[in-house]
């Protein structure tokens, strides 16, 4: 976590501190009963989001695969791009003489 950017110590503890008591909350939570709600329901909700979660990334990669393929079998089914010519020398003569005219120094 800290090899990316200079000086993150403190963001890291406060990131790993902040990660931490949301653990040990959503920890006791499942186990201990509260007045409204108890803890196998509590539990069931959790698993019920976490499904909800991997559901939502499932989806979003199954969405760029086949975005993906549409777009491959698009770009197979075009022509291939006909070739140009290389330059002749009437025309790299021009391009050097129009890199001369724009290439200088404080000369």
């Amino acid at each position: 976590m800290l090899a990316y950017g200079d000086q993150r110590v403190n963001e890291s503890k406060y990131l790993f501190g902040i990660s931490l008591g949301t653990f040990l909350f959503l920890m006791c939570a499942m186990n201990i009963d509260s007045a409204n709600l108890s803890a196998v329901e509590f539990r069931e909700y959790v698993w019920l989001s976490i499904a909800d979660i991997i559901g939502i990334i499932i989806g979003s990669v199954l969405s760029i695969i086949s975005f993906a393929s549409v777009i491959f079998v698009y770009e197979r089914s075009l022509p291939t791009p006909k070739s140009i010519e290389p330059p002749n020398n009437q025309e790299l003569d021009k391009v050097t003489q129009v890199i001369k005219n724009n290439l200088g120094g404080d000369e």
